[in-house]
């Protein structure tokens, strides 16, 4: 009688679980990315390897009312709907404010220095996120450079001039303070119109943004920096519960296809940045060149004394440490 019960209980456990697999798991994400952009390509393909390497049981369908919304807006609704998204940096801060350093300005100056950092300091935001959320990777998306209305080569130069921060990034708020510049209130959505009406100097942006809206911004935007201040990167984020719902032996297949994407969306966006960087060359964007000494102010800016308190204050300083270490021992 005891065996015949055991082997009910498998076969009811067995039943369960087939019926488990054979239903189909559908993830809404949100990823506010330009149309045919790398990232956008990128997201396509994912939700394309996602359904292959689960024999066609996870299905991702992208939010359309989310397609063009801010970083703030796609973080409101991990909470209250959607299972997962695309965020940029702005929008991965709002998760944890420690994620702002693998983009604060001077620290990473290679890709292989922010491919350091980010599997050095990955686990130690994971474990203060696992009760919300699960980061499958963090991939680099180019580079953030100064774009302004007069050349940018040291610096004394951002002395009482205007320049668009994201307003939740305090501690990169009060570095460029520290250089004597305004702040101004800005993010991907708002800075054409501010530069078109004269309410901002400078942006500190990706070229590749930045190129899409080259035609709106040419006749106001002259001059970008020779040097690249910091990595513009993304991650894939899914919420916990969408991450439970997905059967435990396919978390691992579902975060190498992530990273293989996320590989081939760094690439692809270093290689159409250098693009973008020559089309807006070619009609009238100017890149002055810098001497040594310029160059050895602004590293000294970002990475010197005064710069290392501030990241301490701002950041949790073993945090730092890690990130520092990860592009010391690159």
């Amino acid at each position: 009688m005891k065996q015949t019960n055991h082997r009910m209980l498998i076969i009811i456990f067995l039943a369960c679980t087939i019926g488990l697999w054979a239903q189909e798991i559908t993830l809404q994400l949100a990823a506010s990315v330009p149309p045919n952009s790398p990232w956008d390509i990128g997201m396509k393909k994912l939700a394309s390897e996602w359904s292959r390497v689960s024999n066609g049981k996870i299905k991702v369908v992208f939010s359309r009312s989310l397609a063009s919304a801010n970083q703030e807006a796609i973080v409101q609704q991990l909470t209250f709907g959607i299972d997962g998204a695309l965020l940029e940096t702005s929008g991965l801060f709002l998760l944890d404010k420690d994620m702002l350093l693998l983009s604060m300005p001077g620290i990473i100056k290679t890709t292989n220095e922010f491919n350091q950092a980010a599997k050095a300091l990955l686990p130690i935001f994971q474990n203060k996120l696992n009760d919300k959320y699960k980061i499958i990777t963090l991939s680099q998306g180019g580079w953030i450079r100064f774009f302004s209305i007069k050349p940018i080569k040291e610096p004394s130069d951002f002395t009482g001039i205007r320049i668009g921060v994201n307003k939740n990034q305090e501690a990169l708020i009060r570095q460029i303070q520290l250089l004597g510049a305004k702040t101004v209130k800005s993010d991907s959505t708002s800075f054409v119109s501010q530069f078109s009406s004269k309410a901002l100097d400078v942006a500190y942006s990706s070229p590749l943004l930045v190129a899409t809206f080259w035609n709106q911004l040419k006749s106001n935007v002259g001059y970008m920096s020779s040097f690249t201040v910091a990595p513009f990167f993304g991650g894939i984020v899914l919420t916990k519960r969408a991450w439970d719902k997905i059967p435990a032996e396919l978390h691992q297949a579902i975060i190498e296809v992530t990273e293989k994407v996320a590989q081939e969306i760094t690439a692809l966006s270093l290689q159409k940045e250098q693009e973008a960087i020559s089309m807006m060359s070619a009609n009238g964007l100017q890149i002055p060149a810098l001497t040594g000494a310029q160059l050895e102010a602004w590293n000294e800016l970002f990475t010197g004394v005064q710069a290392q308190k501030l990241l301490n204050e701002m950041f949790t300083p073993s945090t730092v440490s890690v990130l520092i270490n990860a592009v010391k021992n690159k």
